[in-house]
């Protein structure tokens, strides 16, 4: 065989992939010749097609157009376009209670409902529960975010318009600042069957509330999960927690943020919660540089700082420690551990200038902790970095210093380093913008 040069070799190709058509028969001239017919896709089951529609949400734009395309796509495409409705101002309202009113079946989809309004669109959160009460029989997740915008007027008839939403599960508060501490348990009280409550950056002006008015609302929530992120403890607020809620059957506790003074609340709540917590997530706010010397040192308080003591967390399976530029709480909190099922521990580590500055931070005393025997049965040691947009430039430099750091974890090939994700239930911080935009920070709203 002799050689064969690149154009041969490409006219072969190209007489190889052209498609072949079959040679019609010879027709009279007075018959026109038929156009060759292409081939039909294969005809897939409906329930294939429905079940690739639900893997586009939520992508709202892909939905349309899935939605456009025929009439055997429409109606899972619409159920997918109102599984959740995000209301943004009173103008966004007003046209989704009128879609209702005119398809009343169309309430049955929405399953999650974001009330976010713009700045200076805060009445639509004392406006929605009367345009839509009744009309939104499924929904179970509702999202409530003012951006720490004035706090509107509240009707009388706004909390007894709020419990219809009465198949919510899931409350998330954010960023709203509730004139008194009644207003909040209130608000939270309405629904009682709700089971995960999440809050962030939640708190009110006057810190007591009338205890006579909860009275009838004693242990009316039923709490597996609790979320508290930045938000101020006290001693009014514990006592309404451990009033409203059962917190017997907490599994997941999120408390971030937590001052020193407030380590005892966190304590009672983690003593209470007991062998049914199976997830914990705790970050606690540096102590003041410097104490008094004539300072009585506080039962969770010590040479290491202050933290809770985990002894009553028997069944605990998975750990995350959010670290700040001075965790000292940690290897105390560590060293209280109990539990023979803990398989993960999660370490969040600040917002660092370069690799270099994990050495401020206690891994040898972490290290030394995760090599006693309570934690021979740890599977998995994750270290998230977050360093923002270099965090994967700077993915092998954290590697090479937390490796420096943990010898030994590292020695049972436990460890692992990967950049901080973004979860779906943690709130993203809102940017800072400029003066003359629409999106300001406002002052926060003293109403007294």
């Amino acid at each position: 065989m002799g050689f064969i040069t690149p154009k041969k070799m490409l006219r072969r190709l190209a007489r190889a992939l052209k498609p072949k058509h079959n040679c019609a028969p010879r027709t009279s001239p007075t018959h026109a010749p038929t156009k060759p017919t292409m081939p039909s896709p294969p005809e897939l089951p409906l329930d294939i097609y429905e079940l690739i529609i639900d893997f586009v949400w939520p992508d709202r734009d892909s939905l349309i157009a899935c939605a456009l395309t025929c009439r055997a796509w429409h109606q899972r495409s619409r159920y997918n376009l109102f599984y959740r409705v995000a209301l943004h101002n009173l103008d966004q309202l007003s046209r989704y209670a009128s879609q209702l009113a005119a398809e009343p079946a169309l309430g049955a989809a929405a399953r999650e409902l974001f009330v976010t309004p713009y700045y200076s669109q805060s009445q639509l959160l004392g406006t929605f529960p009367f345009a839509l009460a009744g009309k939104l029989p499924c929904v179970e997740r509702l999202r409530l975010d003012i951006r720490r915008d004035f706090y509107p007027y509240i009707h009388p008839d706004f909390h007894g318009a709020f419990a219809s939403f009465a198949s919510v599960t899931t409350l998330e508060l954010r960023r709203i600042q509730f004139p008194t501490l009644g207003d909040f348990a209130t608000l939270v009280c309405a629904l009682p069957r709700v089971h995960t409550l999440a809050c962030w950056m939640v708190d009110w002006v006057k810190k007591t509330h009338d205890v006579g008015a909860l009275r009838d609302r004693k242990q009316c929530l039923k709490l597996r999960s609790l979320e508290l992120r930045d938000v101020p403890w006290s001693d009014a607020f514990a006592d309404w927690l451990f009033t409203a809620a059962t917190v017997q059957d907490l599994q997941t506790i999120c408390v971030s943020g937590v001052a020193a003074k407030d380590v005892g609340h966190v304590e009672r709540l983690l003593e209470a919660a007991g062998s049914s917590l199976r997830s914990l997530e705790i970050g606690l706010a540096p102590r003041p540089a410097s104490r008094a010397k004539s300072k009585t040192v506080s039962e969770w308080e010590g040479d290491v700082g202050s933290y809770p003591r985990l002894v009553h967390n028997t069944s605990l399976r998975s750990l995350c420690l959010c670290l700040a530029q001075k965790s000292e709480w940690v290897p105390g909190l560590l060293s209280q551990a109990n539990s023979p099922a803990l398989r993960e521990i999660t370490v969040q580590l600040p917002r660092l200038p370069k690799p270099t500055k994990v050495k401020h931070l206690r891994f040898d005393a972490l290290d030394g902790i995760l090599s006693q025997p309570q934690f021979a049965a740890l599977r998995r040691l994750v270290v998230e970095c977050d360093a923002g947009a270099a965090a994967g430039v700077q993915a092998e430099a954290y590697e090479a210093e937390i490796a420096a750091r943990l010898p030994l974890a590292c020695a049972r090939g436990i460890v692992a380093v990967r950049p901080r994700k973004v979860s779906v239930s943690m709130p993203v911080p809102m940017r800072a913008v400029a003066k003359n935009t629409t999106e300001g920070k406002p002052e926060l709203w003293d109403p007294y």
